[in-house]
């Protein structure tokens, strides 16, 4: 079954957003600095994830497929009895 892209990759943006406003805090960045920076971050860790997760979706799916038409080699070569 197919990961679902959208949903993960606005997990890990949410994620990796508010990691960055911890972290421009604690360097005593001005506000308006860590939204921008969080944002920015955010945006391209979405964009990273996303493509990512389609890359694992179709690595999976090509294994899931190599595994059903090796199944069916296998039943048709087996004698019936």
């Amino acid at each position: 079954m197919p990961l679902d892209v959208r949903a993960n990759a606005i997990r890990v943006a949410v994620l990796a957003f508010f990691l960055l406003c911890v972290i421009g805090i604690c360097c005593g960045l001005a506000p308006s600095t860590i939204c921008s920076r969080a944002i920015i971050g955010a945006l391209a860790v979405y964009a990273a994830t996303a493509v990512t997760v389609k890359i694992i979706n179709v690595v999976l799916l090509d294994v899931l497929i190599s595994k059903f038409l090796d199944n069916q080699k296998r039943q048709k070569n087996e004698p019936e009895y």
